[in-house]
């Protein structure tokens, strides 16, 4: 249904003596073109909000009484949790976190809290940061200072062949806008694993982070006991770009939840972490407008991928008699694209999110009901002037859908990076935006010890890794 004021807009447009040819087109364009859209789900409906508020005021408790015994600091360096924590609670799916609290509620929520903890370092590190430092290499000068040789071999080069891939997978063409000579734009960015130290730190947060945002897994999950067998192959022939067999998409048992995790992050660790370098594929790239690629960048949007579209069957990566019949065969993947939530105004910061006995879930709620799409008559949006909104926002809005073209084999791990991208996206946006990483260090030293790694009780972070590698 129009807006009230929408046909005598259209009157006054209709009335004037003379309009400009990009004013005709742009009508022209908005009645003419229906782009595809699906509909949406409110990020964060009041009824779950309610339920997401009352854990947190528990898990806030917790977390102050017992700070020492949880993180191994002194009192005197207590912080509340930090928003980033909060945004993790409140945009994770309700199902996956009445899971991970359980039965067992106090010894459940201080496991938890453990987990919860790494979130701000793994966001920070999948953020602005790293896609600045992605970015800032796509405008360097040909001609650069020599670099020493033991710099060159602790970093990881970008590889022109994949980049070019993608450019002719998206037509050399932006995903959303249709434009020309566009960014090939990381999706799980290349500075995560173009060191070993960044690797090492990628992949000590992921099994956390992971097990707070995927605890079901459902897509990147399959059987238990011929994976492993699958997995294990590939560490005999690292040779075989890690093979395929490792990316499996079938219905998981929501009885074996831990070890679905396991699965999981086995299955993230191998793609994103394996080698310095390893994601640098067109499976892990997308083709973005410059301006669009740097408003992904500080989380103004974000893609919800919504499966593959196309022929394509699970087996076909399972069995490596049809392995032959992958290579050359393509599908697309289904993204939505989302305008995220805006809790600042121009030239201002978010307020802190912070959760009381007071909050009401109408409040948390109603965070979402302004974008970085809208068009604000007063100024205030960061993204869009009130009388020079740019032709981006007239050609897409959030519910729009988008396609990406991707070998069969490979889709799977392209599915594994758009979800960690949605969520993490989601978290950043309603913590209050890149500012809300500003007091988050590389690297809180209590996480080594003390944290419980996917059920791993006990058992030290070196000793976990000695136990995977093994």
């Amino acid at each position: 249904m129009a807006e009230p004021d929408f046909f005598g807009l259209l009157d006054r447009f209709l009335a004037r003596e003379s309009t400009t040819k990009m004013d005709r087109d742009a009508l022209r364009r908005i009645l003419t073109i229906v782009p595809p859209h699906e509909p949406t789900n409110h990020l964060l409906p009041v009824d779950e909000a309610k339920e997401k508020i009352k854990i947190l005021l528990k898990l806030q408790r917790l977390w102050k009484s017992e700070f020492t015994s949880l993180t191994g600091m002194d009192e005197q360096f207590f912080k509340p949790l930090h928003p980033i924590i909060i945004a993790t609670v409140m945009m994770m799916d309700i199902i996956i976190l009445r899971g991970r609290i359980g039965k067992c509620f106090s010894s459940a929520l201080r496991d938890f809290l453990r987990y919860l903890s790494v979130m701000p370092c793994f966001i920070k590190i999948l953020t602005v940061t790293a896609r600045n430092e992605d970015y800032s290499s796509l405008l360097e000068l040909e001609v650069e200072e020599p670099k020493l040789e033991d710099e060159l071999e602790r970093k990881a080069t970008r590889d022109d062949y994949e980049k070019a891939d993608r450019e002719k997978l998206d037509n050399h063409r932006c995903v959303v806008l249709g434009t020309g000579s566009p960014d090939v734009c990381h999706i799980i960015p290349f500075s995560l694993n173009s060191s070993d130290e960044s690797r090492a730190n990628f992949e000590k947060y992921l099994a956390a982070a992971a097990d707070c945002l995927f605890y079901r897994a459902p897509e990147c999950v399959g059987d238990l006991e011929s994976t492993s067998e699958n997995m294990d192959s590939v560490d005999e022939n690292p040779s075989d770009d890690l093979d395929n067999s490792d990316d499996i998409d079938v219905d998981s048992d929501e009885d074996d939840l831990p070890a679905q995790v396991d699965l999981f992050v086995n299955h993230c660790r191998k793609i994103f972490s394996k080698k310095k370098g390893v994601s640098d594929k067109s499976w892990n790239q997308i083709c973005l407008n410059s301006q669009l690629g740097l408003w992904w960048a500080y989380g103004y949007f974000a893609f919800k991928p919504l499966g593959v579209d196309g022929e394509f069957t699970p087996e076909m990566l399972e069995m490596p008699s049809k392995k032959a019949e992958c290579k050359g065969v393509y599908t697309r993947i289904k993204l939505q694209f989302h305008w995220m939530p805006r809790r600042k105004d121009m030239g201002e910061k978010a307020p802190p999110l912070t959760v009381t006995k007071s909050s009401r879930p109408e409040e948390f709620s109603s965070m979402f009901d302004k974008t970085y799409g809208d068009l604000d008559t007063d100024g205030s949006n960061p993204v869009f002037a009130d009388d020079r909104r740019t032709s981006v926002s007239h050609e897409v809005e959030t519910g729009n859908i988008f396609y990406v073209k991707v070998e069969n084999r490979y889709a799977n791990r392209m599915l594994a990076a758009l979800r960690i991208q949605w969520a993490v996206i989601k978290i950043l946006s309603i913590a209050g935006g890149v500012e809300s990483l500003e007091d988050v260090g590389d690297h809180p030293d209590y996480l080594d010890e003390n944290l419980d790694w996917l059920g791993h009780r006990g058992t030290t972070l070196r000793e976990l890794f000695k136990k995977w590698d093994d």
